[in-house]
């Protein structure tokens, strides 16, 4: 089970939370975001595309695709994560470039069987909270809804997930669940991570 830490902006929080080496570092390309990228921060631009020692991974939301391709290619991106509505033959088309997390909000009425439509072309599945926003809400949705999803892609696990459920989450059993996706409990404001708090978190739901 492997960590994500998604919504970062901030070079010198950026390179705090790299000496932290989680698996995966998310950067918000959705402009009506909280936590969005700076647009035409050069400084902020050079220090995403130069990390290394873990992979990227672009949030985008209905991005026309030519856009998102740039976006990819100045950020040195290594995978995109999609939270819009985009259809199974866009994310085809984006796989041909970079590989394709999709992501879904969950609530009661989701419809367990749209992700087998996005099987082919994605690498991997997020599940979400279901909110008027796209991610980063805090708040949490009944992971025992997760005994509908029948299909074989492994998932990031996103949504409201915060401090006091690392023990929690070790106990799930899941050989699917790929990683564990965090962003908003987990901040000092929006954008701006707690370090120290995601540092204790990573050491007990490893230990």
């Amino acid at each position: 089970m492997q960590l994500k830490v998604c919504g970062m902006r901030d070079r010198y929080n950026i390179a705090a939370l790299c000496r932290q080496q989680p698996d995966y570092m998310g950067f918000v390309f959705y402009q009506r975001s909280a936590r969005a990228v700076p647009e035409r921060d050069r400084e902020l631009q050079a220090v995403i595309a130069g990390i290394q020692g873990m992979e990227t991974i672009g949030v985008f939301v209905d991005e026309p695709i030519a856009l998102l391709l740039q976006t990819v290619q100045a950020y040195r991106l290594n995978r995109v994560q999609l939270h819009g509505a985009e259809s199974p033959a866009y994310c085809a088309e984006v796989a041909r470039y970079i590989p394709v997390i999709k992501a879904f909000s969950i609530d009661k009425a989701f419809d367990w069987c749209r992700p087998a439509l996005y099987e082919k072309s994605c690498t991997h599945f997020l599940f979400d909270t279901a909110t008027p926003q796209y991610g980063g809400s805090g708040t949490a949705f009944d992971w025992q809804l997760l005994e509908h999803y029948q299909g074989c892609k492994p998932y990031f696990l996103s949504g409201g997930i915060g401090p006091e459920q690392a023990a929690a989450l070790k106990k799930i059993t899941d050989d699917r669940l790929h990683a564990i996706d965090i962003n908003s409990r987990f901040e000092l404001q929006p954008g701006l991570k707690n370090i120290s708090l995601i540092q204790t978190f990573h050491h007990e739901l490893y230990h």
